[in-house]
Formats: C-alpha cells, structure tokens, sequence
C-alpha cells in the first residue's frame, strides 16, 4: 500500500531543515517529502497524480523568486483535490503587510487551507498542532463512509428538495465559482460547500465574496423588464 505525501518546500535552507526534522514525526505512516524549489515540487506533484499517489498536506513557504509558495499551493487543488494545503511563514510573519495580504488574498480564494508557523523549537509542538488538525481533515475527507449534512427547509419546499439532492459524493452542496448553487439564487458557502477548505477564516472569507453576488442577484431580480 502506498503511503500517502506529506511535502514540504522551503527555499532557505535553515528552514527546511528543522522542517525536514520535525516531519519525521510523521514518517511510519506518511511519506514525507521535503526541498527548496517550487517548480521542483509541482513536477513532482503532477507525477503523483499521474500514479495517483495519495497526497495528504502540501506545506511551501513564499520563496523570493520563481514560482511562489502561495501559486504552488493555489496549484495544488487541481492536481490534489484532498491535499490540505499550508503557507509557510515565519514566527511573527503577521507582521509583514506583504506577508498578511499573501494570506488573506490565498484564503478568501481557496488556494490555501491555513497558514502554518514555521518550527522555531525542538520539538514544535506549536507546529505539530496545525500538521496534526491538518492530517485529521484529510482523513476525514478521504475515508470512505456515509458523511451528513442537513439542509433546513419546509418539507415540501422546491428548493429545499433541490438542495438536498445536488450534492457531491461526499454530501457536499455543488456550487459554482462563484459560490451559487444549481438553483439561481441559492448560494452556499463554509463546511457544507463542496471543495470548500472547512476553516473558519475561510468561511468568513468566501463570505464576504458570496454577499456581493447576493446584492446583485437581488438588485437583478428586483430590476424592471426592459420594453421591446
């Protein structure tokens, strides 16, 4: 059986080095992966999709040329739909305003699940933690059996019976790009939408996008007819 991929990029060397330490932790059940290039890792990424090749967590740093961590990981969906996805800072990186719009712009998109602090002690427990919840998601998301979620609606609503069966094989609501579902009108967003990232932050997030798209449908629905 082969073992699902933990992979981890890091251009500074310090760096993936106590990343590459603290992953081991993880090595008699995953595969651990770790380097210093981007481009290097989306080959290797697109093989294990090729051979299908489980890939748990994808872990990259912004790197400072080439490919970007963030663009590396906003890759990952399509190659590894499961794959939970973490953006490497530095312990305080929040700080950085080029660092914190990274973030937010990556979430409110979908491209990553959560940023991740890179391991600063021995052991991280700090840093474990998040690989830890991480791993637990992936889990749950890849592990066959019937999942739920319940859809609140009058019995005999039209929507409510359309809702209920448009899910994926998962039992998650299908939407668009644009968050709305296949009813127009209806949108979903957070834990029961499916490809969602079921994380807080990111359900604020697409909520924020969502809410434009409800004003136009409403001011749309609420628009006269135009004449002949």
């Amino acid at each position: 059986m082969t073992l699902p991929v933990i992979l981890a990029v890091d251009e500074d060397a310090a760096a993936i080095e106590r990343i590459t330490k603290e992953l081991q932790r993880y090595a008699r059940d995953y595969r651990v992966g770790c380097g210093r290039s981007t481009e290097a890792a989306l080959e290797q990424l697109e093989t294990m999709r090729d051979q299908r090749e489980p890939v748990a967590v994808v872990l990259a740093a912004r790197g400072t040329h080439g490919l970007k961590g963030e663009e590396l990981l906003a890759r990952v969906n399509d190659l590894h739909p499961h794959a939970k996805r973490g953006l490497l800072i530095e312990f305080g990186g929040w700080g950085d305003e080029d660092t914190a719009d990274a973030i937010r712009h990556a979430m409110a998109r979908g491209h990553i699940d959560y940023y991740v602090l890179k391991p600063w002690a021995d052991p991280d427990e700090l840093f474990h933690r998040t690989i830890s919840e991480f791993l637990h998601e992936w889990r749950r998301a890849t592990t066959l059996g019937r999942r739920e979620i319940t859809i609140v609606a009058d019995t005999w609503s039209r929507r409510g019976y359309e809702l209920r069966n448009e899910r994926d094989a998962n039992g998650f609501v299908v939407t668009g790009a644009d968050f709305e579902t296949s009813l127009q009108g209806a949108f979903a967003i957070g834990d029961v939408r499916a490809g969602s990232v079921k994380r807080v932050a990111s359900a604020v997030g697409e909520g924020s996008v969502v809410i434009q798209q409800v004003h136009r449908h409403l001011e749309a629905s609420h628009a006269p007819a135009a004449r002949g």
